[in-house]
């Protein structure tokens, strides 16, 4: 979990705070739109953005941690 809330924290603010509001905290897109004082559009794109990135980011991290433990097994 460590991992994913270093991802998390590495995304743009905007993107930060709606995926934390949404997908954390539970809020609703509307609800996120108005105390945010943007679109919902814009929140939902925002939010797969975000969630794309975290995706991303955690592939790669999964395959270096793969990687390392490859390199590992080899020595030992």
């Amino acid at each position: 979990m460590k991992a994913i809330h270093r991802i998390i924290n590495t995304l743009p603010p905007l993107q930060h705070r709606i995926l934390q509001l949404k997908d954390i905290e539970g809020y609703e897109t509307y609800e996120i739109a108005k105390l945010m004082g943007i679109a919902p559009e814009a929140v939902r794109n925002n939010l797969s953005r975000a969630r794309k990135r975290v995706r991303e980011l955690y592939l790669l991290y999964y395959q270096n941690m793969q990687k390392n433990e490859y390199r590992y097994t080899q020595v030992n």
